[in-house]
């Protein structure tokens, strides 16, 4: 299950959600960028927070997906960029989420994953 189950409301498929954090999930929409996006990208962090010890804003992780979460900006850890800036970590108390694949992102994922499980 993705981030976006901690939304409200989900376009894909017209869906309420859990609602643990504020927002809506909307679908991309481009003439010029290939919908869904899949590949790598960056992500650029907010602030500061124990999941992103170690490692550097702008690295890049791995994409699948074709709607992003229009979270509050209180919630957000990191954006990119695809059609719009879109958020791709939230958090709110002991729930984090990421639209990317930690687990296929190589080194920066790795940190991710092992940053969540030593520090949140």
């Amino acid at each position: 299950l993705g981030m976006q189950l901690l939304a409200d409301f989900s376009e894909e498929g017209d869906v309420k959600c859990l609602g643990i954090i504020p927002g809506r999930v909307k679908k991309f929409s481009s003439k010029l960028l290939k919908i869904p996006q899949i590949g790598w990208n960056r992500v650029e962090f907010t602030g500061e927070n124990p999941l992103l010890s170690n490692i550097a804003s702008g690295s890049y992780f791995y994409f699948v997906n074709s709607f992003y979460f229009e979270a509050p900006e209180q919630s957000i850890l990191g954006t990119t960029k695809y059609t719009l800036p879109f958020a791709s970590i939230i958090q709110k108390g002991n729930f984090y989420a990421t639209q990317f694949h930690p687990e296929k992102s190589g080194v920066p994922g790795l940190q991710l994953l092992r940053n969540f499980c030593e520090q949140c």
